[in-house]
């Protein structure tokens, strides 16, 4: 049965992975650019742009910092540890990542009662 997960060299490809390595210029400091493949001159530019790359995927009203949010909740109830979350979206503070792994476990011993 397949997962939906494509692997690569014996990593995880997800979708979220394809899409930041369809944006990434090889060779730069800078992953994800433009639509004229250049840095963003501001953070604000990058929301405004990202805030459309969501409209255009049907994410409505969405913001980076909502998508962020969500896998880090996908990556929690995965089972993925705080860590791992802390790695994956380059969280400085542990604390953070804990976030989203402490109200997957709060839900899951929810559904477990």
């Amino acid at each position: 049965m397949s997962s939906g997960v494509n692997y690569r060299q014996g990593r995880p490809v997800d979708p979220l992975r394809r899409a930041v390595a369809a944006t990434t210029v090889t060779g730069r400091d800078t992953c994800i650019v433009g639509t004229h493949g250049k840095p963003f001159n501001s953070p604000e530019s990058m929301r405004v742009r990202f805030r459309k790359w969501c409209d255009k995927a049907g994410l409505v009203g969405r913001s980076s910092h909502g998508v962020r949010k969500a896998l880090a909740e996908l990556l929690s109830e995965s089972g993925m540890s705080s860590r791992q979350i802390m790695s994956v979206l380059s969280h400085t503070k542990a604390a953070t990542s804990e976030i989203y792994t402490e109200k997957a476990e709060r839900r899951l011993m929810a559904e477990q009662r």
